[in-house]
Order: structure tokens, then C-alpha cells, then sequence
């Protein structure tokens, strides 16, 4: 299984001088670690964006991201993908230890943002219709941490007219309809999406939208 090693500060971010260490970085660091090492886990899946949702193909903006960073995807299925991720995790640990904080909430932030952008829309669905209920609770548990999609309370101005957190109201079949072919979906899925954003706050409104979509 290839091993994520960290990557390059991003384009136009100072070295600096490290400053003093405070109580508790230590943990913070062995949690993103261990985070890095969990991505890894991900990195032989061949599922990609536009293989799922049939409508955007992603390249260009992974590979503007990757860049940011001195990274380069080997393609972008969902296995290079999560080797980013986990570059960026061990990044943002050994910025922790090294005292740049500017890096390691960069390091942060470009993750969530992977996560909310470009992952867990599409994956998360995915790997529960194929079987890969572990490696589906991991992002969903990543997704609370980091809060990339929690249900809204009002949607006017936050989604464009005609969409949901999906994309356009209009598409339909498989994943847009609520689940994706490579599975029988439950014999309630709108209750099924439900539950899973009930049980994952991080990501509801993904689910709600599903659960709508389904029903």
C-alpha cells in the first residue's frame, strides 16, 4: 500500500521562525497522524467523481489544488485523491510540530475543503452501495469533525435556484435518485438517509437531499 509522506508548503506561504510550543500540540499532532494513516487505507479504490455522478469531471480543479501544495495525482480516482489527503494530514503534523502554525491551519483547511468539495458527496454513497461500510464511516466521521455539509436551516442564497447540495433537481438515475446501481438500495431509503443524517450531523444535509431525492 503506497505510504503518504508530507508535502511542500503552499505557493507563497513564509517559513518563518517556529514559535513556542503550547500544551497540547503533541496530541493534536498524533491525532492528524493518525488521521494521514487512516486515508491511506483508501488508496487502492478506483471510484471517481465523474464515474458516480455522470456530470463533472473534476481534474482540472484536483489538480489546481494539488498543485497549491507541490503534489501531483497520479489520477483522479478516489485512491490518489485520499494520498493527498494524507499528505496534507502529515503535513499539518509536523507543521504542528514544528511550530508554523500558518501551514498546519492551511494544511487543515485544504482538506476540509477536499473533503466537502470533492469526497464525501459522491464516496460516501458509493462505498455504502459497494460494501465498504468502514472506509464510508471513517469519511462520515471526518465530515462531523469538520462539519463540511451539516443540514441548513434556511436555503435561500446558499443554493442556486433549481439545485440541492447535490447539484441540479433535474438529474435523475441512480445516484441521483438516491442510491447508485452497483447495490439493491434498502427497502426504505428515504428512511435510510434519514437515519444516516440523523446519526452524522457533519454531512445532513447530503443526506437529506438524498432522502428527498429517494422519497
Amino acid at each position: 500500500m503506497p505510504i503518504a509522506t508530507p508535502i511542500g508548503r503552499p505557493t507563497g506561504t513564509p517559513i518563518g521562525r517556529p514559535i513556542a510550543t503550547p500544551i497540547g500540540r503533541p496530541t493534536a499532532s498524533e491525532r492528524t497522524r493518525t488521521e494521514g494513516d487512516q486515508w491511506t487505507q483508501l488508496s487502492l479504490l478506483t471510484a471517481t467523481e465523474y464515474g458516480v455522478m455522470g456530470t463533472y469531471d473534476p481534474g482540472s480543479d484536483l489538480d489546481r489544488r494539488a498543485a497549491e501544495w507541490g503534489h501531483r495525482l497520479a489520477s483522479h480516482d478516489l485512491g490518489a485523491i485520499a494520498l493527498f489527503a494524507a499528505a496534507l494530514a502529515h503535513t499539518e503534523a509536523d507543521a504542528w510540530d514544528d511550530g508554523t502554525l500558518d501551514v498546519a491551519t492551511r494544511a487543515y483547511e485544504a482538506r476540509r475543503f477536499l473533503l466537502g468539495d470533492r469526497i464525501v458527496h459522491w464516496a460516501v454513497p458509493w462505498l455504502l452501495a459497494t460494501g465498504s461500510g468502514d472506509d464510508a464511516v471513517f469519511l462520515l466521521d471526518l465530515g462531523d469533525e469538520m462539519r463540511v455539509a451539516p443540514e441548513l436551516s434556511g436555503r435561500e442564497g446558499l443554493v442556486v435556484k433549481g439545485e440541492d447540495s447535490l447539484g441540479p433537481l433535474s438529474q435523475d438515475g441512480g445516484i441521483w435518485s438516491g442510491w447508485i446501481e452497483q447495490s439493491e438500495p434498502p427497502a426504505d431509503l428515504p428512511g435510510y438517509w434519514t437515519d444516516l443524517a440523523r446519526r452524522h450531523p457533519g454531512t445532513a444535509q447530503l443526506w437529506l437531499d438524498l432522502a428527498a431525492r429517494a422519497g
